[in-house]
């Protein structure tokens, strides 16, 4: 009897914590339901995690902050993943400071000499395009960047997050359906957790070598697109891996504000007074909150042989998105009932096509791709 009322007694207090939890995060969401479908940010993916290369190793100035060496830039063809990606945004913000103007490259016709041409010819046939001319710079993410600066007459000139400006920028985040974070606040909860858990387990196991070789053994099998293991290992070095939302939402209005002033977003959507609340209404840190209040207190999942599907939308060989892979690899979702459905997408716009369209439940993608597409996909919904 004593041990049954031990069990009885543990076996309480979890599901009062559960729904102490559960009553918090709920409350405060169902301002958020409605007939139309959008996409919330639950948490950061990454800061930097970038870089740019180039055929001229004078091409970024030496004082820090770092900066474009604008002489050195002009009439140069320049590479970007693709339109509306962070990398593509932090690259023509870099122009303007320098006092240079862009213009978008085409083939066939001249290039200007006194201008930068920016081609968004995406990371898969950037680096043939260095290596035949047509392109004299560039801006990639990881591992290509690593990649990329072991090839004959490329220079590695600075990580995004060296550049004036984008110390700890943010680059990916984490979305979810609207209706879904409604309909399934546990799951995502659960999903959360295990997210976190492998963040904090990769952080903390860089230093050791059998953890290192271990989380590049998983970014070598789902991240790598053929690059080698010390091309991996040094693009660890390059990026941040985090998952808290401090400040986000002053992010994603100021984002929203560049992409409007970059012609990315229709100035009729929004209005300066919206962007605010808009950004307010698309950033939600409660599940976090709830996931790393649950790791802390110690409060795991009853184990069970039933697992609930997530579908999960994110990008082939991004090594950004690496603690997903850990935390599937490791169990961490299995660990809080979950089991990962993954739907990879060729571009960021895809994956949020995927989680408005309910194809995905969550996805992975860029700030800017996820701010963009998610304004202009729900025509500036729930502003207010």
């Amino acid at each position: 009897m004593i041990k049954l009322f031990n069990w009885n007694l543990k076996l309480w207090v979890t599901i009062i914590v559960i729904i102490a939890i559960l009553a918090g995060v709920s409350a405060p969401l169902s301002k958020l339901s409605g007939t139309d479908t959008t996409t919330i940010v639950i948490s950061r993916v990454n800061t930097e995690g970038s870089g740019i290369f180039g055929d001229d190793s004078s091409m970024v100035n030496n004082t820090k902050p770092l900066s474009i060496n604008a002489e050195k830039w002009k009439g140069k063809v320049v590479g970007t993943p693709g339109f509306a990606s962070i990398q593509d945004v932090i690259i023509k913000e870099q122009i303007k400071n320098a006092g240079l103007k862009w213009e978008q490259y085409q083939e066939g016709r001249p290039v200007d000499p006194e201008k930068v041409s920016i081609w968004p010819c995406g990371f898969t046939t950037m680096k043939d395009n260095f290596v035949s001319g047509k392109i004299q710079a560039g801006i990639v993410w990881e591992p290509f960047y690593s990649e990329f600066t072991k090839l004959q007459g490329c220079y590695g000139l600075c990580t995004t997050g060296e550049l004036q400006g984008y110390e700890n920028h943010a680059c990916c985040v984490i979305s979810v359906n609207s209706n879904y974070l409604n309909d399934h606040r546990w799951e995502v909860i659960n999903f959360l957790a295990g997210y976190v858990k492998a963040v904090d387990w990769m952080n903390n196991s860089m230093n050791s070598p059998e953890a290192h070789a271990e989380i590049v053994k998983i970014a070598m099998k789902n991240c790598s697109n053929s690059v080698s293991e010390d091309t991996i290992s040094d693009a660890l070095k390059n990026v941040r891996y985090v998952y808290n939302l401090d400040n986000f939402v002053d992010e994603y209005a100021s984002l929203i504000n560049n992409m409007m002033n970059a012609g990315q977003i229709k100035s009729s959507i929004l209005n300066p007074e919206s962007i605010n609340q808009f950004a307010k209404n698309h950033v939600d840190s409660r599940p976090l909150d709830a996931a790393v209040k649950l790791l802390k207190e110690g409060q795991n999942k009853n184990q069970s042989d039933t697992l609930t599907e997530v579908k999960v939308a994110c990008l082939p060989a991004d090594i950004h998105q690496l603690a997903l892979h850990v935390a599937i690899e490791k169990g961490f979702f299995k660990e809080r009932g979950i089991s990962i459905s993954l739907n990879i997408c060729p571009l960021g716009p895809n994956v949020l096509t995927a989680i408005i369209g309910g194809e995905s439940d969550i996805g992975f993608a860029g700030a800017p791709p996820t701010v963009v597409n998610t304004v202009n996909m729900t025509g500036g919904t729930r502003c207010g």
